[in-house]
């Protein structure tokens, strides 16, 4: 989650010139922001649906992403691993 939310600090950033023009011609940019940002509840959501369609993680990225089982394993490590 706090990777997932870390999003927000590279990600709404680069929209402020949008932002900035959003406002300039009236609009609120707050209302922007969770169209272009993230929120924890955006997460539980999908993982909660994930677990509806697929029953786990491992489900998903057999069934949902189509990833051999020889895949997960590296996918993992470029994820989760740090430079």
């Amino acid at each position: 989650m706090d990777d997932y939310l870390l999003s927000n600090r590279y990600i709404l950033p680069a929209y402020q010139m949008v932002m900035e023009t959003f406002t300039a011609q009236g609009g609120d940019a707050k209302l922007l922001e969770p169209v272009l940002g993230v929120a924890p509840a955006y997460l539980e959501a999908e993982l909660a649906q994930m677990r509806a369609d697929y029953g786990e993680i491992a489900g998903y990225f057999r069934e949902g992403l189509g990833l051999g089982d020889a895949t997960v394993p590296g996918l993992r490590t470029r994820l989760l691993t740090t430079p």
